[in-house]
């Protein structure tokens, strides 16, 4: 995203610069657009396993909460 910027930056339209002239450009952006797809994908991936991660957390805290009498009888 940086080389992106740092390239449309460099384009002066007054000069004659032109989006067409740099093929780099189009490298950029779809390595971006891949990037952000990728990030997407991870994050309603990640949503989807909330549930599992909740009951998983749930489980520890019950089981927590029943050893806690047994360690503290063992003190």
């Amino acid at each position: 995203m940086d080389q992106l910027l740092q390239t449309l930056k460099e384009i002066d339209p007054a000069r004659g610069d032109r989006l067409d002239d740099k093929p780099e450009v189009e490298v950029s952006y779809r390595a971006l657009v891949t990037a952000i797809t990728d990030e997407k994908a991870m994050y309603q991936d990640s949503v989807k396993l909330q549930g599992q991660i909740n009951a998983l957390i749930k489980k520890y805290s019950d089981q927590k909460g029943e050893l806690h009498p047994v360690y503290t009888g063992l003190s």
